[in-house]
């Protein structure tokens, strides 16, 4: 009976109504198995967070309308799986609505998958002969749960499994690179200052912009000028020791070059280098001298979020898993009209000059009540690098729909590269006002640009990818830079000017693969890279 109906759902068992909760995870989980090269499970957690959230929110909208838990958790599981696959339903509606508006294919999108919903729930199906057929939408959940369970423990178990052989590769690779350091010794005796370690993910130095536009003049020196002003030493023939993020960090932080990782061109993936970078020796030597590691969180691969760190400062919560997430959905439609995914990304690539204040602010506040500790800044930062998101001015720019954006034009990365001057002087300003000039700071890219195409040389290739824009503040301390100096001597150099460490340098090279398709195919380009100021290569 109909009236029966309100007591049955009132003792409706939690299990029973969890498949929405279940299923929403399933996505999230997925994806991150797509990507799981690419992407931390810890980048993730925000997304996940939205996406249960959202569960909520539906069943409850659903219970209002259907009056019936069963019904509200079986709508609410129904919207998500249509909502997360709205590209596939894209591509079937595109056979028959060509060319069609995005915002009116969303509408279009939304009513069929309203009225599918309700025609499920509206509970007036007939059978092929025509009779009453009655659903049982408990057992509908039953079944659901079930099926969102194992789904999810299928994937999740792989992903598991993917995590602990990853993790079994870190832990070898940080015992081997911790073999050069565990005999160092540092004397703190001098006093521990800060340190500040910018990192301008894609940034070109002048030399590599003057080949691709032909800049001069002002343009070019805007940042250089500034750090110049407040006695920064700037590296003329500044190159990376490697082609990309993940190498670069991975190196830089565990000051040494990465051959040990790689066997016959082959090497682990992009996570494995991350988790070098996140947990390195530079991290540990640091540590054990009291330093707190603060993480200024860039919302990027690797440097989004850090357990290692004992502080992290974020602006929101908006990763690049995030906005991948959300281009499974029709927001990816949407983002023309209301472009809320640009500008939280916008916001988080501005966010360390608010947030270094904010920082400041609390030691400030902590010195005067003596509890003072120095600190280790990490400020990874994608402002120079695609999609292209501010004009040279910074006006918004619509975010690209594409999930591999593309570095070209070369006028449009002019555009947002010279905004990065303005903005990392200001930072850098910020820092160096608050330490009375007192805190060491390195200012330095990963890696050039990657404007490649099918019409560029190897050598234009290797001079566009490999020189970066590489300078620094030791104060009391000017012997020992040199315009040659690579980011994996960065933290040997101030390792033992402050801390009387005694580790060698070790000899600078650039490694580049010839066909990034090929990342792990390293040859020392150092030879190939000209600058010119100077006419001459390295």
């Amino acid at each position: 009976m109909a009236g029966d109906k309100p007591e049955r759902t009132s003792r409706a068992g939690p299990l029973e109504l969890l498949h929405p909760f279940l299923m929403a995870a399933l996505p999230v989980l997925l994806l991150l198995d797509f990507v799981r090269d690419q992407v931390l499970p810890e980048e993730v957690i925000p997304s996940l967070v939205f996406v249960e959230v959202l569960a909520l929110v539906l069943c409850l909208i659903a219970q209002r309308i259907f009056g019936n838990l069963f019904k509200a958790t079986i709508a609410a599981t129904m919207l998500i799986v249509f909502t997360f696959s709205f590209r596939l339903w894209e591509a079937v509606l595109g056979l028959f609505f060509h060319h069609i508006d995005g915002l009116l294919l969303v509408l279009l999108f939304s009513g069929l998958e309203g009225l599918l919903v309700f025609a499920f729930l509206q509970g007036k199906w007939r059978n092929f002969k025509g009779e009453p057929l009655t659903i049982d939408y408990r057992r509908v959940c039953i079944a659901l749960t079930i099926v969102s369970a194992l789904l999810l423990l299928v994937n999740g178990g792989r992903l598991f499994v993917y995590e602990q052989e990853q993790g079994a590769l870190v832990e070898k690779f940080k015992s081997a690179m911790a073999r050069d350091f565990a005999s160092v010794k540092l004397d703190s005796s001098r006093g521990c200052p800060d340190i500040y370690y910018f990192v301008l993910d894609g940034y070109a130095p002048p030399a590599t912009m003057v080949d691709l536009l032909s800049l001069s003049g002002l343009t070019l020196g805007k940042l250089s000028d500034s750090l110049s002003a407040n006695g920064f030493y700037i590296a003329e023939r500044a190159a990376a020791n490697y082609d990309r993020t993940e190498f670069s960090l991975a190196s830089s932080l565990n000051m040494q070059y990465l051959d040990g990782l790689v066997r016959d061109g082959k090497g682990p993936p992009p996570c494995v280098f991350m988790r070098l970078a996140q947990d390195s020796q530079v991290l540990r030597l640091l540590h054990s001298l009291g330093y707190k590691f603060v993480l200024l969180s860039s919302g990027a691969f690797g440097t989004d979020s850090m357990s290692q760190a004992d502080k992290i400062m974020r602006h929101n919560y908006v990763n690049h898993f995030s906005r991948a997430l959300a281009y499974l959905t029709p927001w990816s439609r949407l983002e023309q009209y209301s472009p809320l995914l640009a500008i939280a990304m916008g916001q988080t690539r501005l966010a360390p000059g608010k947030l270094l204040q904010q920082l400041e602010e609390e030691e400030r506040r902590s010195e005067r009540l003596g509890k003072r500790v120095p600190k280790f800044v990490l400020i990874h930062t994608d402002l120079p690098h695609t999609p292209y998101l501010f004009s040279e001015f910074g006006g918004r720019q619509r975010l690209s729909p594409d999930l591999i954006p593309d570095w070209n034009p070369p006028e449009a990365y002019w555009k947002q590269w010279y905004f990065t001057q303005t903005q990392v002087a200001e930072w850098v300003n910020t820092v160096y006002t608050a330490s009375r000039g007192e805190a060491v700071i390195i200012v330095q890219s990963d890696h050039g640009p990657g404007m490649r195409d099918s019409t560029t040389s190897k050598q234009d290739w290797f001079n566009e990818r490999m020189r970066i824009f590489n300078a620094y503040y030791l104060p009391g301390k000017k012997a020992g830079l040199y315009p040659a100096i690579t980011p994996v001597n960065s933290f040997r150099l101030v390792l033992n000017q402050y801390f009387d460490a005694r580790l060698p340098l070790l000899k600078d090279a650039s490694y580049c693969p010839a066909d990034p398709a090929n990342p792990f195919d390293w040859q020392d380009v150092t030879r190939d890279l000209h600058f010119p100021e100077t006419g001459a290569t390295r």
